[in-house]
């Protein structure tokens, strides 16, 4: 089919994404002055070239040009039928400037090229975009991480708190990588993203990921550690890498602070002092000794955690139970016998109580009684925010970040 200007319809079609309003003239035109509509084209595309939509440049969500030379093969590469040849992205715009300066090249050769470089054009956009979607989510992950560990950190009294802060927030700490590499580590991470070294981006991704989890555990612990002390608790477990690093840094403040004698033994911590003396039920043993015994006969092994994701099913179903809790001011109890065997497993109330510990606007502290099940699970909510809501509150921000198998 061939329209007034002389043109094959197909041909129009393959031009139109690039010049519409030309090629819109074109079929509805009945003015026959332009000959066969060659010239309108011609000027369509060029005009199209030098505003850059036949440009093979992508930029990020982060204003950032992707350095698309890094790409494999089939994408900095493009292989057209007609005209017949191989050519770089990088060439493209000045080739089709030649070839309409080239009086040889007809509007339908013209046409299959541009086809065929808008298609290369998507297909790059599209590949790109996969990874970019893959790199955003994670990093946004870590990120809220981050304000996470700042938000619990900065809850963090006294002289252990601000020494605290030094150690994690401003990377005062000789063993482990605190905010500020971390904030470093995610721009590395942003720069192998840009430059198209996808793996790479997402391997320094999961570097930062490690970091972070271990900061957020630490200073949760040491906020738990500091409750503890506070409510006379004598003995509390100890996780190992990055918490019982921070712990030793600040053990002999938290002892100044409190006016308590700390020691580990085995995987806890134990308290004692003028306000802990005498609260033991071990028989008139010191805190010390009665960890002690309790290390020799239970080893006393960190509870195995499954991922939020992995158990997404179990924790939705265990925030439903919470709502039929014991609730009272901003404090949520449940007692974890209750639950179905299959739900209510020691891992799964560790990934639950991990997730709900890094939603630090929501969350005030979570507690899960050593041993559960059986034994109790405590949410404390943030100052203003009542049980129900805060439970819908989580359940939303779980749903959107690992959602469900359901």
């Amino acid at each position: 089919m061939r329209n007034n200007r002389g043109f094959n319809e197909a041909t129009l079609e393959r031009l139109e994404p690039l010049v519409p309003e030309t090629v819109s003239r074109l079929r509805n035109s009945d003015d026959s002055s332009d000959g066969d509509g060659t010239h309108l084209l011609h000027r369509g595309i060029e005009e199209a070239v030098a505003s850059g939509k036949l440009s093979m440049t992508v930029v990020s969500t982060y204003g950032t040009e992707y350095e698309l030379v890094n790409l494999p093969t089939k994408f900095r590469e493009v292989e057209l039928s007609v005209p017949e040849g191989r050519y770089h992205i990088g060439t493209i715009e000045g080739q089709v400037n030649a070839w309409l300066d080239d009086e040889s090249t007809s509007i339908r050769e013209l046409s299959f090229a541009i086809e065929g470089i808008l298609e290369q054009q998507a297909a790059i956009e599209q590949y790109v975009s996969n990874h970019e979607r893959e790199f955003e989510d994670r990093y946004e992950s870590i990120e809220g991480d981050v304000e996470s560990v700042r938000a619990v950190a900065d809850q963090l009294d006294g002289t252990v708190g601000e020494r605290a802060q030094q150690l994690v927030l401003e990377n005062r700490h000789s063993e482990f990588d605190g905010i500020t590499a971390i904030t470093a580590g995610l721009g590395e991470a942003k720069r192998a993203l840009h430059r198209c070294a996808f793996d790479d981006a997402m391997t320094r991704l999961a570097e930062q990921e490690r970091t972070v989890d271990g900061l957020l555990t630490a200073v949760d612990f040491l906020r738990s550690l500091m409750g503890g002390i506070e409510h006379g608790q004598t003995s509390v477990r100890l996780p190992g890498g990055k918490t019982e690093q921070l712990y030793t840094e600040l053990e002999g403040l938290l002892e100044e602070q409190y006016e308590v004698e700390l020691a580990i033994v085995g995987d806890s911590i134990v308290v004692e002092g003028s306000e802990t003396d005498g609260n033991s039920d071990d028989g008139g043993q010191s805190s010390v000794e009665a960890a002690a015994d309790r290390t020799d006969s239970e080893p006393g092994e960190s509870v195995d955690t499954v991922s939020p994701a992995t158990a997404a099913d179990e924790i939705l179903f265990i925030f439903r139970e919470l709502k039929r809790g014991n609730s009272s001011g901003e404090t949520v109890e449940y007692q974890t016998e209750q639950l179905p065997e299959a739900i209510g497993r020691s891992d799964v109330l560790a990934a639950l109580a991990k997730f709900c510990r890094r939603q630090s606007t929501v969350v005030s502290s979570v507690t899960v009684q050593d041993g559960a099940p059986p034994g109790f699970i405590q949410i404390e909510f943030a100052d203003g925010t009542e049980p129900a809501a805060g439970l819908e509150s989580l359940t939303t921000a779980f749903i959107n970040r690992h959602g469900t198998h359901n």
